[in-house]
């Protein structure tokens, strides 16, 4: 099962998901993949986005993991996600009870890999890690059941003495601390995990809190806290909406820092591209929309406003001679479903004729139908002119 809401996307996983040899089963929301997944007939694999509307893919996959969807809880989860390309993974992979990740977008080889992996189960889940710490052998032995069944591997600590070697030795991503304990209060423990295990969310439990307890705790960099008695699925929910809300601010430092990179990235290709006399552009086959670089617009001696963006008015710039065999080229191409390359004159507004060599290649959806072709164009009229 694939999920994605990004049509191109799409059909480029189960593109690539066919040629490895799976059977690919596409669904542009996470809905759509519950409903139709056959609880008698679990599927093998579930790819999937993280940023999708409606059901996101954080709540996909716990709802995968969940009791209520147990007939999907060992079905192996791989999350394709651009937003934390170059993080973590094994932060990712906890964070939504998944079991790889992989940047967006995908390397073929990387991919086919990762899914044989997955299938064969030589790639083993890391659940995520909480700890208990308890007096009540009781209460503890209720949480962790309750932890267990959703798809955590739970440890009790009974004293804070216990808790420390445990912090010590485990890389914990829930703590869930007892104010009381015999040999101390949470709060000591607090400290030592916001020092010494930033990323391990913290919640605090007491049968007597009060609103300076509450306000201390969280200044403290606890994310939530529980007045006992509770409902221990209700301790799930309150762990499972910490532990996105952790991602979504990681997210937000993630997407600064790429930002900056982008623009960095995009200023130097410009120049780049500029030196070189070389262009950019995509075409979105369904919609019949261009979408040219600045230096495309310098090679055919045009200004933005002017073009229309269409397949049409690109084939209205090539020389009359040329156009039939560029149609064909690129028609040859979405036949043959293969990139093609290929050089033609252009001809400019005051008549003059400038040589330009473009390649170009389309991505296609699991029906084969064309979505999107990339391609550049580089001005070889210098070149052209030596030759002759």
């Amino acid at each position: 099962v694939v999920v994605n809401d990004d049509t191109t996307q799409l059909g480029i996983l189960s593109g690539l998901l066919a040629k490895a040899g799976v059977e690919a089963r596409a669904f542009e929301s996470a809905e759509a993949a519950l409903t139709a997944m056959d609880p008698a007939d679990p599927p093998d694999l579930v790819v999937t986005d993280l940023y999708m509307p409606g059901i996101d893919g954080w709540r996909f996959c716990r709802l995968l993991r969940s009791p209520e969807y147990e007939a999907f809880n060992e079905v192996p989860i791989l999350v394709v996600s651009a937003t934390f390309a170059g993080d973590h993974p094994e932060h990712i992979t906890a964070d939504v009870g998944a079991d790889a990740f992989l940047p967006s977008p995908v390397d073929g080889k990387a991919f086919t890999a990762q899914i044989k992996a997955l299938l064969t189960g030589k790639e083993q889940r890391r659940l995520p890690l909480a700890l208990i710490v308890e007096d009540s052998m009781t209460l503890a032995g209720l949480l962790k059941k309750t932890f267990a069944a959703n798809g955590y591997r739970a440890d009790v600590a009974l004293t804070a003495r216990e808790a420390e070697a445990a912090f010590a030795e485990t890389p914990y991503d829930v703590a869930v601390l007892d104010y009381h304990l015999p040999d101390g209060t949470g709060d000591a423990l607090l400290n030592v995990l916001q020092t010494e295990r930033p990323d391990c969310v913290c919640l605090m439990m007491t049968a007597d809190p009060t609103p300076e307890l509450a306000l201390d705790w969280m200044k403290r960099g606890a994310a939530a806290y529980l007045r006992k008695p509770f409902e221990p699925e209700f301790l799930i929910e309150l762990c499972a909406r910490a532990r996105r809300e952790r991602a979504l601010l990681r997210t937000e430092d993630l997407l600064e820092v790429r930002t900056q990179e982008l623009r960095a990235s995009e200023a130097m290709l410009a120049r780049a591209q500029k030196i070189a006399h070389l262009g950019s552009w995509q075409f979105d086959i369904p919609a019949n929309r261009l979408t040219w670089s600045d230096e495309i617009f310098r090679i055919f001696g045009c200004e933005p406003q002017e073009f229309k963006a269409t397949y049409e008015a690109f084939l209205d710039a090539i020389y009359p001679e040329d156009r039939e065999m560029v149609n064909q080229a690129y028609t040859d191409s979405l036949k043959n479903r293969t990139p093609y390359g290929i050089d033609h004159r252009l001809l400019m507004k005051d008549g003059g004729v400038k040589w330009v060599h473009e390649e170009c290649e389309t991505w296609f959806d699991e029906n084969g139908r064309p979505l999107r072709s990339i391609g550049i164009a580089q001005d070889i009229t210098a070149r052209k002119q030596t030759e002759e």
